[in-house]
């Protein structure tokens, strides 16, 4: 959730009351837009990462 910039919808199980999820889902639905932009461009940053990885694996070969 951190690496994906989500953080702020984290609860504590030990914590969690009923109050607290829906105030979290309620967040979470009022920003949904700007949530699945962020989400997009983490997920495309990754891709990127990963893809690098690869390429220095097997540059080499």
């Amino acid at each position: 959730m951190k690496s994906m910039g989500q953080a702020s919808y984290l609860l504590d199980i030990e914590s969690l009351t009923l109050q607290g999820l829906v105030e979290r889902f309620t967040l979470l639905s009022s920003q949904r837009e700007t949530v699945c932009r962020e989400v997009a461009e983490r997920v495309a940053d990754f891709q990127l990462a990963l893809i690098r990885q690869y390429e220095g694996l097997f540059d080499d070969v």
